[in-house]
């Protein structure tokens, strides 16, 4: 029981913060900064209490002047036209060429599993939740984050580790 919920308490916060993250990022192109059209996540995962989690806490949030709405996606092909993907543990990894292909609109990635390929994960240390940020694929994706942002992350990848 206490590893489910670790998981909602994880999807929780990560369903939060994504709508925040975005205040400290620099997507290409017109990205959300540009744009008051809706912004969707797209989320990775077949199970509907992560999906759920997700709708709760983001559907019809405003934040930055954008409406935010949720996206079940169950492709990385699908996955690839949003700019805000949440892969759970038994999605596929989304490789460097998946990376490179998003970088016409950029996409930020995130995770509950720190061995994960996602931009951001999110994990449970002692009770609280951390998170890292790969910038080396946050580079491939063409995506810059603010250094406010960087100094709260636990770790800071620069490349495969």
């Amino acid at each position: 029981m206490k590893a489910d919920d670790d998981a909602d308490t994880l999807h929780s916060v990560i369903a939060a913060m994504i709508t925040k993250i975005s205040a400290y990022a620099t997507l290409p192109g017109d990205g959300v900064d540009g744009d008051q059209r809706p912004v969707a996540v797209a989320v990775f995962s077949k199970d509907r209490n992560t999906l759920g989690t997700f709708e709760q806490l983001i559907n019809g949030k405003t934040s930055g002047g954008h409406l935010w709405r949720v996206k079940q996606v169950h492709s990385l092909a699908e996955a690839s036209k949003y700019q805000f993907v949440f892969f759970d543990d038994e999605s596929p990894d989304p490789e460097n060429d998946w990376y490179l292909s998003a970088k016409e609109k950029g996409v930020i990635t995130f995770s509950s599993n720190e061995n994960k390929r996602a931009i951001f994960n999110f994990v449970l240390v002692d009770g609280k939740v951390r998170f890292d940020i790969h910038l080396g694929l946050s580079q491939m994706a063409q995506v810059k984050f603010d250094p406010r942002l960087l100094k709260l992350a636990r770790h800071l990848k620069k490349s495969e580790e």
